[in-house]
């Protein structure tokens, strides 16, 4: 903790705290201090809404470590302001060297992005669990967690969707036993029962850890204890104060006490759920280039209607072509990095154009060793190319539409008679191909629910979750 720099003179004063960065594969952790072997640890897993306190409480959770009190009128940061704006990174903060001070332990809390912070909310989730994955599943990543905080600001409903999905995912790492190790942590806490959310964490069957009373394990805060301090707040800051401080130390009493939850071994059945779910995303992506390929259709069948009534002889005899503007759907290529999802990799095939694992396939070296990979051949593409013709990088394949100009001829020549077929019209053409496409359509979605059945067979054979939480995304639309 030597040389934390001030970042506020007043009262408290603050100081955000020199740590060492370090990147384990495609995550951040953060270390204050230096790890000692034979001094016990403690991990704590949190989760939670964009905005909820996540990063307020890891600094909460220092300054009781250390023994920070109201009356000191100092306030230490280990979250800077920049990694709280790095809301799409898995983030593990270590906390070394102050044993023995106010807990008998060292802390490492992982600090989980708000889930569907992207508008592409179901992939931001699955990459997002798959850095998570990565974490658990590395040699050197996390091998238990003590403790699951589910992070939620009081007086809200915050039980969503997405809260279920992390929570069943992390149900799938470790196993039906993680609810003995879920507790509620609610923010922004005036001290009052916050029954309306515990009903809903009940009612989404996002199971808690209960007490005697079989009540779900609840800690409060009142994440204040930043802010500055003046004549009129000072009472309501030291209410603030002592309102967290009591609801950090029943929960660090509860930390103490939990057993810790051990990652479970990848079993074949999970690397078959991981292999179905991309091929499933393939198959969607194949689907939505389907539909726009039938729009693009039906559009040109509308462009030449009109165009139709519009050729009066006058046009006949000064123009032989008549242009008409129709949307034309095409994949491109693009670099998977922005400021939402970082640096990210996917397996594609060159053959057929299309993303065979994204998001995922955080583990493989190389596109030959993803798990969409049998025998040498991809089970995800069109044409199950052989793995030589696939690649992984920080590129996908997008789906894109332009507007353009096409001729009579061009019309044409785009739908081409097949060999051997009497001469017919290009109206006729077109409905040949909708009719073409339409089944094609009806094929993938058929493809897709087959996998589906086959995910949830798989499910139904592990007793520890209740669904995979990868299937719901992708087979939700």
């Amino acid at each position: 903790m030597s040389g934390p720099e001030k970042l506020c003179s007043g009262s408290p004063k603050i100081y955000q705290l020199r740590t060492k960065i370090q990147k384990i594969g495609s995550l951040t952790s953060v270390t204050v201090g230096e790890k000692q072997e034979t001094k016990p640890n403690k991990t704590i897993l949190l989760v939670g809404e964009t905005g909820t306190g996540k990063s307020t409480l890891v600094n909460a959770l220092f300054n009781y470590a250390v023994g920070v009190k109201f009356e000191d009128e100092i306030w230490f940061q280990v979250v800077a302001n920049e990694d709280r704006r790095q809301t799409s990174d898995v983030i593990v903060y270590q906390i070394f060297g102050f044993e023995n001070q106010t807990l008998p332990f060292s802390l490492t809390i992982i600090d989980t992005p708000g889930y569907g912070d992207t508008q592409d909310a179901d992939h931001n989730n699955i990459r997002i669990n798959q850095k998570l994955m990565e974490l658990f599943q590395s040699a050197d990543g996390i091998q238990e967690v003590h403790a699951v905080g589910l992070v939620m600001k009081d007086r809200e409903n915050p039980v969503s969707d997405r809260l279920k999905y992390i929570y069943d995912f992390i149900k799938s790492q470790f196993g039906k036993d993680v609810e003995k190790n879920t507790v509620a942590l609610m923010t922004n806490s005036q001290g009052e029962e916050p029954a309306d959310t515990l009903e809903a964490l009940e009612a989404a069957n996002i199971k808690c850890a209960k007490d005697e009373e079989n009540e779900i394990v609840c800690f409060q805060f009142d994440n204040r204890q930043d802010k500055k301090q003046t004549k009129k707040s000072k009472l309501s800051l030291e209410n603030a104060w002592r309102l967290s401080r009591g609801g950090m130390e029943e929960f660090l009493g509860f930390l103490e006490n939990s057993p810790p939850l051990q990652q479970k071994v990848v079993m074949e059945d999970q690397k078959e759920r991981i292999r179905l779910t991309a091929c499933i995303q393939n198959l969607q992506e194949r689907i939505r280039f389907t539909e726009l390929n039938l729009r693009d259709v039906e559009r040109t069948q509308e462009a030449l209607c009109i165009n139709k009534q519009k050729m009066t002889d006058l046009i006949k005899k000064y123009t032989k072509n008549l242009n008409v503007l129709i949307p034309e759907t095409y994949k491109d290529m693009e670099p998977l990095r922005d400021e939402t999802c970082g640096s990210d990799t996917a397996v594609i095939c060159l053959v057929c154009k299309e993303n065979c694992h994204y998001p995922g396939c955080t583990k493989a070296l190389n596109a030959q060793q993803c798990e969409v990979m049998i025998n040498g051949k991809c089970t995800s593409c069109t044409n199950t190319c052989p793995a030589s013709e696939h690649v992984k990088q920080n590129l996908r394949f997008v789906i894109k539409t332009k507007m353009v100009e096409r001729s009579q001829e061009a019309l044409e020549q785009q739908y081409k008679q097949e060999a051997g077929e009497k001469k017919v019209k290009l109206s006729e053409r077109l409905e040949k191909e909708k009719m073409k496409l339409t089944t094609k359509k009806r094929q993938l979605i058929n493809e897709a629910y087959g996998l589906f059945i086959q995910l949830q067979e798989l499910a139904k054979n592990d007793d520890s979750i209740d669904d995979f939480p990868l299937v719901s995304s992708v087979t939700s639309s």
